[in-house]
């Protein structure tokens, strides 16, 4: 029988589903993934059910049928709770059903609900009819070629990452499909002002960073990096890579729309050996929609280019690691708007002559 580790943390437990005090939402399709399926639940708790910012929730249902899924869960519900971020999946509770037709299975109680993910706006967006722009009917707060809250999106990712280098946790599948978007909106909120929170999750093959240490390279093999490729090493600058694959769909979303997407759907089906392949298709749709250089996401957009050019460099010790990530976004929201690719010049480049080398840059990147 499984389960033997997972007897060592804290479970509750329940003798009949009935007594269990969350309520499964038939009306809400589950979704399965490789480690389990995820439905959304409401709690049966009279005055969590005023709390509307608690009343929903994610529960993970996991059959653990044998010593390497009770290893893999164990490992998932201790970087759960070791994690406290608001980019990140708050774990409320794990229990147990004690009928024996649940005997091989445990739940994990998260929070927020949030169904939709970039995968499943990027497919959306492919989908959509390009009479209309390729807008998207799943997300209501998406705009063509707009930037609208993916300043937010990014820099989100970008914290949650950081956070987890911080403690010493490698997620090792940053992909879209682990990346939810949870709409943050008020009562007050129009279309236009709808905040979205992008919350990292599935923490199943995440593992603890110890120099040194022996590894896995299980993952998504189409945003691995090349040296988890070639089973040479997976470091923290992997996660980076495999966020940096996140950040050009969304560079693809912001500079093309569901053209660009499409097109690096096609290119990028393994990004570590497609790497000029997918920054080249950037370049492409950049040049295409030259006149949002005007609006005022341009500097966003040069800002997300040269990360995603430096996330993505082949051999990690060129690469980011989340550190310098961050000091990008932050360069950037800490200057005025009018001199920001100034700044994240310098910071990348430490140019004397930034408005000259600015020049350059933009034409190298398609801008």
């Amino acid at each position: 029988m499984a389960l033997s580790h997972l007897n060592t943390i804290q479970i509750d437990r329940y003798k009949t589903p009935n007594d269990v005090p969350y309520i499964r939402d038939l009306s809400t399709p589950g979704s399965r993934g490789a480690q389990g399926t995820v439905w959304r639940a409401t709690t049966t708790s009279f005055l969590d059910l005023f709390r509307t910012n608690n009343a929903e929730f994610a529960i993970k249902e996991i059959h653990v049928i044998d010593k390497a899924s009770d290893d893999r869960v164990l490992r998932e519900i201790n970087h759960l709770k070791a994690c406290n971020h608001s980019n990140l999946l708050d774990l409320v509770a794990v229990y147990r059903i004690e009928e024996e037709v649940w005997g091989d299975v445990i739940f994990l109680v998260t929070k927020p609900w949030a169904p939709l993910t970039l995968h499943t706006f990027l497919k959306d967006l492919a989908r959509a009819a390009e009479d209309k722009d390729g807008l998207s009917g799943l997300h209501p707060w998406y705009t063509h070629l707009g930037t609208g809250p993916w300043e937010d999106i990014v820099r989100g990712c970008a914290l949650g990452v950081e956070h987890l280098h911080l403690i010493s946790i490698r997620h090792k599948d940053l992909k879209p499909e682990n990346i939810l978007l949870f709409i943050e909106n008020s009562k007050n909120d129009t279309k236009s002002r709808l905040r979205v929170r992008p919350i990292i999750a599935d923490f199943g093959i995440s593992k603890e960073w110890v120099q040194g240490a022996k590894t896995t390279f299980n993952g998504t093999r189409q945003y691995l990096a090349p040296e988890q490729l070639q089973q040479l090493e997976s470091t923290p600058k992997s996660d980076i890579f495999s966020l940096g694959c996140c950040y050009a769909m969304i560079q693809a979303v912001i500079s093309g729309g569901q053209r660009a997407v499409l097109e690096l759907e096609e290119t990028a089906f393994e990004f570590a050996t497609r790497i000029t392949e997918v920054l080249e298709v950037l370049q492409s749709h950049s040049r295409m929609n030259a006149s949002a250089k005007m609006d005022d996401g341009w500097h966003f957009r040069l800002m997300l280019a040269l990360l995603v050019q430096d996330m993505l460099k082949v051999y990690p010790n060129e690469r980011l690691d989340i550190r310098g990530v961050m000091d990008r976004i932050t360069a950037y929201d800490n200057n005025s708007h009018g001199r920001r690719s100034q700044f994240i010049l310098s910071r990348t480049y430490g140019a004397d002559d930034a408005t000259s080398s600015l020049g350059i840059l933009e034409a190298d990147l398609g801008f």
